[in-house]
């Protein structure tokens, strides 16, 4: 696991239940957390999360969210999803990190049905992060089962505010993807042109030019004003000022 992640898992540790006091880990589950996260995980290890999985809330539920991660890291795809799964039902506060992750875990397994309806309610208290990341999954599998109208509202409703810049391109691909797939054709072009132009130097730029391209003889023409607003605000905060 990265450190952004071990990060996520400590703050989510120390969280508390809606409405409830903030309630610290167990002192167990802190040092099995604090050993996974020195030496990694092992069967031992996750041996040990199962034991504290069964223990009730809130203990019960982080253990698992824990376990989670470790299975993964692992390689036990499908009994990392369980314990996801049982995070997300009894813990609130790790309810939408949990779904996220079982949704990625489902979707890598071809269980669209699964990605759909574990992230189609996510709690109201889901970061802004979670739910951009969570639209990403779920309106890639409503495309891949046909569903491309209802794939292009969820990424419409997805919060571009504060992403990172890489993260507001993929959503704009995919607006496109789904544009497309739902026959707005004039939509795609400004979702690619958004995608292409507004994000200088990100991973999707060439994919969202040739995808362009493929509906318009004249890309440049298709670049809305905000796309050319936002490439000039990152270029001149790059220093590149012509």
């Amino acid at each position: 696991m990265g450190p952004r992640v071990w990060i996520l898992i400590a703050l989510l540790l120390g969280a508390s239940s809606l409405g409830a006091a903030p309630s610290a880990p167990t002192d167990a589950l802190s040092g099995v957390v604090e050993t996974v996260r020195r030496q990694g995980c092992t069967e031992a290890r996750a041996a040990d999360l199962r034991r504290l999985a069964e223990e009730p809330p809130p203990t019960g539920p982080r253990a698992a969210y824990v376990l989670g991660h470790c299975l993964r890291q692992l390689g036990q795809a499908s009994e990392a999803r369980e314990a996801f799964d049982l995070a997300a039902r009894e813990h609130p506060t790790l309810s939408g990190h949990a779904r996220l992750y079982a949704a990625a875990i489902a979707l890598a397994g071809q269980d669209l049905a699964a990605v759909i309806h574990l992230l189609s309610a996510l709690p109201s208290t889901t970061s802004p992060d979670v739910r951009r990341r969570a639209a990403l999954l779920r309106a890639e599998a409503l495309l891949r089962v046909g569903r491309a109208a209802e794939a292009a509202a969820v990424l419409r409703s997805a919060p571009l505010g504060g992403a990172e810049e890489e993260v507001q391109a993929e959503i704009w691909w995919w607006r496109g993807q789904a544009a497309l797939a739902a026959g707005d054709r004039a939509g795609a072009r400004r979702a690619y042109a958004m995608a292409w132009w507004a994000y200088p130097g990100s991973a999707r730029e060439g994919d969202a030019l040739a995808a362009l391209r493929a509906l318009t003889a004249a890309p440049e023409a298709a670049i809305p004003p905000e796309a050319r607003i936002a490439r000039g605000r990152r270029l001149l905060a790059r220093g590149e000022r012509r």
